[in-house]
């Protein structure tokens, strides 16, 4: 799994990090109608608020698909409450926050196909067949391996887990404890207690209860007022935990890393929110006790300083204590014969040109420029990116998965045969050569090069030379051919 300060230190600009300033504008939008009073939600302004803040939450869909049902869910869940008692009201609500999410994204939600596995594999086949349940099934398997530890889970969440924990216990009468402890709440810490020992899943325990309790009281009290705020955001961290234990969503991996990696994302935006408003709501409440009150400071000290271990070691173990630091520009590192022909072709290159450089693997080599820099730092596309990667986002399309090996050994081919016909087939107007494709650094990558180059070859198939710089060629089609 990811976190922002891990993101941030490997420089992972993914898409669950790039919606993060969105996913937390949507949770402020959402705040903001909840903390509308329930006689003004009928009006237009209220309306027009609602379905501004479902636009806004379904962008996410297109930042970040599965980002848009946990905090559209957010939304949705406070035009309901505020809406009051009325099933018309509700269903006017709910129907604007559908409607307003959808709309301005129908084109994307039209056209875009995740990269799901095919169901194929779904026994018995005719499940298949059945609208809606098929796709359902399509997208999310149960769960049935190794869960996560409690070490584990705390090594993730320890910090607001503590502060969320705190908090929940100090909503509960102790002097009247029966109004929180009642039948059904007793029976649903019973069987999640059952689960957690059947099916060794310690999560269940550390998030239901905390979970089931935060509820009872939100079912008591959902006033808008900070207190609510923590209580939800840690609600929704921790259903979102629980889930994952149980199911995952079917992807090429065939397993629960690409969920627990999305959604854990999730839990930690909303238990950092929720840990910030907490320590707070904490503070105000035993401000009048001057021993709670030191407490208070200074396990909100030492939080912080747990919180800040995590940047300042990783930054400098990632980096090698910065020993050699050349700042936040990737191409600063690169090979700087390499750089120059990258910048030149960047510089020289037209709209729809296409250049050829060494069909490569996923993230490596280690501690040196990616394979497919050239279109990485060029912006100059070419005919084949990370191998692995290229499977990933063609999953559920075989014509194009089946093309990724094939254009791989086309590109070897072109390197050997200057004068192929699949030039012209991928439409390539630049040649490159270096490190990668003459086989001078170490690939770790079996279908990279180092292909059988021979400059002559490509002078007399009708390429020049374009750059040169150490023993890096960047070779361009003669005009006349």
């Amino acid at each position: 799994n990811e976190f922002p300060a891990f993101s941030f230190i490997l420089g992972d600009l993914h898409p669950h990090l790039m919606a993060l300033p969105f996913a937390v504008t949507v949770i402020a939008l959402a705040w903001n109608i909840f903390s509308t009073p329930m006689e003004s939600s009928g009006s237009r302004a209220w309306m027009g608020r609602l379905a501004l803040s479902a636009a806004v939450a379904g962008a996410l869909y297109a930042l970040n698909a599965w980002d848009l049902p946990t905090y559209l869910g957010l939304v949705l869940l406070a035009a309901l409450i505020v809406s009051g008692p009325s099933l018309t009201n509700r269903l006017q609500a709910g129907g604007i926050v559908a409607v307003a999410a959808l709309l301005p994204w129908f084109p994307f939600f039209a056209t875009y196909r995740p990269p799901l596995v095919q169901m194929s594999d779904m026994d018995p086949a005719w499940l298949t067949q059945i609208l809606l349940f098929s796709r359902v099934l399509g997208l999310v398997a149960p769960y049935t391996g190794v869960r996560t530890s409690a070490g584990e889970y705390l090594t993730m969440f320890g910090v607001p887990y503590v502060i969320g924990v705190v908090l929940v216990l100090t909503g509960i009468g102790w002097d009247d404890a029966r109004r929180t402890f009642t039948r059904p709440v007793v029976i649903a810490l019973a069987s999640l207690a059952l689960i957690a020992v059947v099916l060794a899943a310690p999560v269940t325990l550390l998030c239901g209860i905390p979970l089931v309790l935060a509820l009872q009281e939100l079912s008591r009290n959902y006033a808008a007022r900070p207190r609510t705020f923590a209580l939800v955001m840690y609600s929704a961290a921790w259903l979102l935990s629980l889930l994952v234990e149980f199911v995952f969503i079917r992807d090429l991996f065939g397993n629960r890393m690409n969920t627990l990696f999305k959604f854990y994302y999730q839990a930690w935006t909303l238990t950092a929110l929720g840990a910030a408003v907490g320590l707070v709501v904490l503070a105000m409440a035993y401000r009048r006790s001057l021993p709670l009150t030191w407490a208070l400071r200074a396990a909100t000290a030492a939080m912080l300083v747990l919180g800040l271990a995590y940047p300042v070691v990783a930054s400098r173990q990632w980096a090698d204590n910065f020993t050699d630091w050349h700042g936040l520009d990737g191409v600063a590192y690169g090979d700087p014969d390499e750089v120059a022909a990258i910048r030149y072709l960047a510089t020289n290159a037209q709209p729809g040109d296409v250049v050829l450089e060494a069909a490569g693997c996923s993230y490596y080599p280690l501690s040196q420029f990616p394979f497919s820099r050239v279109a990485a730092f060029s912006g100059v596309p070419t005919v084949i990116g990370w191998e692995n990667h290229e499977r990933q986002w063609r999953s559920g399309q075989p014509e194009l998965t089946a093309q990724i090996p094939v254009r791989a050994q086309d590109v070897r081919q072109m390197y050997v045969d200057p004068a192929s016909a699949l030039y012209v087939q991928y439409g390539v107007d630049w040649v490159f050569i270096g490190q990668y494709e003459t086989g001078s650094a170490r690939a770790e990558c079996p279908t990279a090069g180092p292909y059988d180059i021979d400059l002559a070859r490509f002078e007399a198939a009708g390429w020049e030379p374009a750059f040169q710089s150490g023993d890096v060629t960047l070779l361009r089609r003669l005009q006349a051919n």
